[in-house]
């Protein structure tokens, strides 16, 4: 078991569990934290689809400075 004492990771702590990410309980004198897959999951895909979104993106652009650079119009 890992025991928090860095204020700054306790606040990490408490914006992921304001996000559904982590969830606390108490035992004892301690508060154990626990990663909630399905809030885990949820942040993936809109991760994986922000990375899409960007490579098509950077894509596009690609494909534009080149057509600029060979002197055709856009």
């Amino acid at each position: 078991m890992v025991t928090v004492d860095d204020e700054r990771l306790d606040a990490v702590f408490g914006v992921l569990e304001r996000y559904g990410s982590v969830g606390r309980g108490r035992h004892r004198q301690t508060r154990p934290c626990r990663l909630e897959p399905q809030a885990l999951e949820a942040a993936v895909g809109c991760s994986e689809e922000s990375r899409r979104v960007r490579a098509e993106r950077t894509d596009r652009l690609a494909r534009q400075l080149a057509r600029l650079t060979q002197g055709d119009p856009p």
